[in-house]
């Protein structure tokens, strides 16, 4: 299965929305996933949005707040003179 956007929650409130999202390759409860994320933003409230709409602005919260990270994570390996890959445990021949 391809990975995609298998479950939105959205939650309204006055001021902000919280939608969680469930992005997997597999359905819900399948253990069979080799990507599952759970993402819950609460993002500011809009007026009548599209369900993507609220996709989107939770998926570009979490991007904004991973991204920064990421950065973190690679200079702190080029610092300690790792590559930013590991090599795999057992390689394929």
């Amino acid at each position: 299965m391809p990975i995609d956007i298998r479950e939105t929650i959205v939650t309204p409130g006055v001021d902000h929305d919280v939608v969680q999202l469930h992005i997997s390759d597999a359905a819900s409860e399948d253990e069979s996933a080799s990507f599952d994320l759970q993402i819950l933003v609460k993002i500011r409230a809009l007026k009548s949005p599209a369900l993507g709409h609220l996709q989107r602005a939770a998926m570009a919260e979490a991007q904004d707040a991973l991204t920064p990270i990421l950065q973190r994570l690679a200079q702190e390996l080029k610092e300690s003179g790792y590559g930013l890959q590991a090599p795999p445990k057992n390689p394929r021949t």
